[in-house]
């Protein structure tokens, strides 16, 4: 024990009571092992060996039984089938392997523009006056269908 230091003093004393404590509770342990040492000794020598798997069987009976659990559940339902749809359309058929356009066209003809008298003695004939030009029209173009 040290005058200089204050704190040493309650350490130690502190430190005997912990010695003291320890050495009760040891005390206790080996009186108590003691009282049931007989009990292991017989227990050890009874129980089946760890290192053997057919003796470190543990003998537990489990009964499992099987209920039916019924639960119910507002799902909709569906159903699949087969539907048969049917329209009313017009059923067309080629008949002519033809095809006709009608396609615009330009071209050359020459047209009655007016008439002028012919004097044959006392009968007059009249003639017709033409002029050539451009027509524009409409022409029709053959084609094989398909």
């Amino acid at each position: 024990m040290s005058d200089e230091n204050p704190c040493a003093t309650h350490q130690d004393a502190l430190l005997a009571r912990a010695t003291d404590l320890s050495k009760n509770l040891k005390d206790r342990i080996k009186s108590i092992t003691g009282k049931y040492e007989q009990e292991f000794e017989r227990l050890r020598e009874e129980g089946p060996d760890p290192d053997n798997p057919i003796e470190g069987w543990i003998g537990i009976d489990i009964d499992v039984s099987w209920e039916v659990v019924t639960i119910k559940l507002d799902l909709p339902e569906v159903t699949m089938k087969l539907q048969d749809w049917s329209f009313d359309i017009p059923q067309t058929e080629l008949v002519q392997r033809e095809i006709i356009f009608h396609t615009p066209s330009v071209r050359m003809e020459t047209r009655k523009v007016g008439q002028y008298p012919e004097f044959h003695g006392f009968t007059v004939r009249w003639k017709d006056k033409h002029c050539g030009g451009s027509h524009v029209g409409i022409q029709p173009t053959r084609g094989e269908a398909f």
